[in-house]
């Protein structure tokens, strides 16, 4: 899992969700990644950030895609799609909501059908979808922080429908 908390029109580049060989078993693809089965992102919040493009674009595939979906933030909205689809995040073309810093918050889980569990304590390798992401301390395949942690989202994420808190996601 990990978690992405961006400003309403920052996008994030087209990419496949992978993992490098050192961390999976099985059969990695011939040049050492591995996709997982299924990708998910969770939106906590409605209305802010832009949409989420998913294309037909398979990692195995030599053919670019043909069509796409996309999807827009929704509080609650659970995607689910194939983990060797290229996909990406629109950058928001319209103006950020009145609320002064809200984030375009989601949580990301990954389904694998064998990963060998990485160290929480060791830096991510370089080059690796955490290297410049989450504050310190929170990357990718950790356990969820425990509410009382002091992070505001995964409070919300244990919440009931409307006990929620609105605005910016952080400490």
């Amino acid at each position: 899992w990990w978690a992405h908390w961006r400003p309403h029109r920052a996008g994030v580049p087209l990419h496949f969700d992978s993992a490098s060989a050192h961390l999976a078993e099985g059969r990695p693809e011939a040049d050492g990644m591995c996709t997982p089965l299924v990708s998910t992102v969770l939106y906590l919040h409605g209305g802010v950030g832009g949409r989420t493009l998913v294309t037909d674009q398979r990692w195995s595939s030599s053919e670019l895609a043909r069509t796409g979906a996309l999807v827009s933030p929704a509080a609650n909205r659970l995607l689910v799609f194939e983990g060797d689809l290229l996909h990406a995040v629109v950058p928001a073309a319209t103006p950020p909501p009145a609320a002064t810093g809200a984030m375009r918050t989601t949580l990301m889980v990954a389904l694998w059908r064998r990963m060998t569990p990485v160290s929480c304590a060791q830096p991510p390798p370089a080059g690796s979808a955490g290297e410049g992401g989450p504050p310190a301390g929170l990357t990718g395949g950790m356990r969820l922080p425990e509410t009382s942690s002091g992070w505001l989202w995964p409070r919300q994420l244990t919440a009931s429908s409307g006990e929620g808190e609105e605005g910016v996601v952080g400490r």
